[in-house]
């Protein structure tokens, strides 16, 4: 690859649009991190409202470092595109499911040295 400076438009979309993925991806990961063995979805969504208190400072953070033209110049970030946000989300998408699939398996009712596949097979043939 090529070094580009500091100064350069695209080095400082890369910056911003990494900077932005950490942020996206430490969404998800709070999420999942409120409980170890219940699902997110039967804990309910809403029912911390402190989290989204600190998603949203952390959100707007995150809007002020890529947007205030003195920040911008402070942290060497730019002005993103609406679809560089969105190039992180499937990745925190992945962060949940992988976490979703995890806490489905380590609930089903085997031995502890059991391989994640029986357990999900025994979890199919037991609901039916």
């Amino acid at each position: 690859g090529q070094d580009l400076p500091s100064d350069d438009p695209m080095y400082r979309t890369a910056i911003t649009a990494f900077f932005a993925s950490i942020i996206i991806c430490q969404i998800a990961d709070v999420l999942i991190c409120r409980t170890r063995r219940q699902s997110i979805f039967s804990v309910g969504l809403f029912t911390n409202k402190l989290i989204y208190v600190g998603i949203a400072t952390e959100l707007t953070l995150l809007f002020l470092i890529s947007y205030v033209p003195i920040l911008n110049t402070f942290f060497g970030t730019t002005r993103l595109s609406w679809w560089h946000y969105l190039l992180s989300v499937p990745f925190a998408i992945a962060i949940i499911i992988g976490d979703e699939t995890r806490r489905f398996c380590s609930s089903c009712p085997l031995p502890s040295d059991a391989h994640p596949c029986q357990r999900v097979v025994a979890y199919i043939v037991s609901s039916k």
